[in-house]
């Protein structure tokens, strides 16, 4: 249900998140992130139209947040990129399920509205404060210059 495009964007506002008066470079990010960087460059820019995130020109440039992370949920983060599908007719366009969905993409529906709903709970400050899923699911900030333990590969 998370495309790429939505994982690459909340690594890079996490890790904005972390010193968010700071602009980082796209590099900056990308390394930290392991995103490549032509295409975080186009997630950053859609985070940007969104007002998640200020991009700033120039020789000190670069992008930090826009808004305070405790105004954002991962929902915000995720929409601004790549919204979330949720099925609303049948894709095969089958006459028959033209009233309502089959039992399958109903549950496609339901699972996607779920996801989405999970989505618009958790907010960005409790997940860079390691309050959810009881601490175990937002490691701790390294100190500068500390190694940072690779996120997963993604497919």
């Amino acid at each position: 249900m998370l495309s790429n495009t939505a994982e690459y964007a909340l690594r890079a506002v996490h890790f904005l998140a972390r010193r968010p008066q700071e602009s980082r470079t796209i590099q900056q990010i990308a390394q930290d992130t392991q995103v490549p960087a032509d295409y975080l460059s186009k997630v950053m820019q859609g985070l940007a139209r969104a007002g998640v995130v200020a991009s700033q020109r120039g020789k000190h440039g670069g992008f930090r947040m826009a808004r305070p992370v405790e105004t954002l949920t991962l929902y915000d983060i995720t929409e601004a990129v790549s919204p979330t599908q949720v099925l609303d007719r049948c894709p095969r366009n089958r006459p028959d399920h033209a009233e309502k969905l089959c039992a399958l993409h109903e549950c496609c529906r339901q699972a996607a509205l779920a996801f989405n709903r999970r989505l618009q709970e958790t907010r960005l400050v409790d997940v860079l404060e390691g309050g959810y899923l009881d601490g175990d699911f937002a490691p701790a900030a390294p100190a500068d210059g500390e190694a940072r333990a690779a996120w997963p590969a993604l497919p």
